[in-house]
């Protein structure tokens, strides 16, 4: 199982190395970034892409890639609240990754019992709800803490809509970050 606050400070790490987190309005941004991930993954399935590798050691595209995205950024970010230690706290290994959404979603279930529902779904309707959760949180009246726990449920969506179409997350994303690793500071780009 995943350690999320681990991989969590990783994937951190890896993105101050990068300069993501030196540039001016950094925290508004990357939450910018984050959601431009989820309109990644709709002109991927628009595509018809779902997850390919061309050749070792090039940059994974498609749908779960992208989605891999929102993720990885999603952690990072939550490597910033210290809500992430409170959501943790008690949880054994192969508890965190189901652990890391708030008691108040426990309703949505396991990512076993939710794979099967969500391997039928779209792509474009898992990134709808994560869109519009995220977004509500973002908006005036939420706070940090509400923003990572909604961050938390569509991480938790995403993994199970990912192992229901036979894609490991997890995985995807430590193939992402492997080929981040040789790309230059902010990726090439201004931020």
């Amino acid at each position: 199982m995943v350690d999320l606050k681990n991989l969590a400070a990783e994937i951190h790490e890896a993105a101050v190395k990068r300069g993501f987190w030196d540039i001016e309005d950094a925290e508004e941004k990357h939450l910018a970034k984050m959601i431009s991930e989820l309109g990644e993954a709709v002109q991927a399935d628009r595509a018809g892409v779902m997850y390919e590798i061309e050749r070792d050691g090039a940059k994974p595209e498609g749908v779960v890639a992208e989605l891999a995205d929102f993720v990885m950024m999603a952690l990072d970010y939550a490597a910033q609240i210290d809500a992430m230690d409170s959501v943790m706290e008690g949880r054994n290994e192969s508890e965190r990754a189901d652990a890391f959404v708030a008691s108040n979603y426990k309703e949505i279930g396991s990512v076993e019992t939710i794979s099967g529902i969500y391997a039928a779904a779209p792509a474009y309707k898992l990134v709808l709800a994560v869109a519009a959760d995220t977004a509500e949180a973002l908006g005036p009246l939420g706070t940090r803490e509400d923003l990572f726990k909604v961050l938390g449920v569509g991480m938790h969506l995403i993994s199970a809509w990912c192992k229901g179409r036979g894609y490991d997350l997890w995985e995807v994303i430590r193939e992402k970050m492997a080929y981040n690793e040789s790309r230059p500071a902010l990726h090439g780009r201004k931020y």
